[in-house]
C-alpha cells in the first residue's frame, strides 16, 4: 500500500505459509482483506484444512497435487 500511495509499481501479492496454525473465520478475513485491495493470496495449505468458503474455483488458480506438481520434473527409473 505504501509502494502504490508513492507511485511505486509492484506486484501485489501476499504469501504466507503455516495457514494449518489459522481458524478458518481467520483465513476467510484474510480473503476478504486481499479481495478488497485487489491483492493475490497465495495459500500454501491442505484442501481438507481449507474452509468451505474459499474452496471454489472462483478463487482458486492453481491446485497442485501429488500427480499435478509445479515445476512437473519427474524422474525415470
Amino acid at each position: 500500500m505504501f509502494a502504490d500511495e508513492e507511485n511505486i509499481p509492484v506486484l501485489h501479492f501476499i504469501l504466507n505459509d503455516k495457514k494449518e496454525l489459522m481458524h478458518s473465520n481467520q483465513l476467510i478475513k484474510v480473503a476478504g482483506f486481499a479481495k478488497n485491495k485487489n491483492i493475490q493470496l497465495i495459500f500454501s495449505i491442505l484442501e481438507d484444512k481449507l474452509p468451505l468458503e474459499l474452496n471454489n474455483m472462483e478463487y482458486i488458480v492453481l491446485r497442485l497435487s501429488q500427480s499435478d506438481k509445479l515445476f512437473r520434473i519427474e524422474t525415470t527409473n
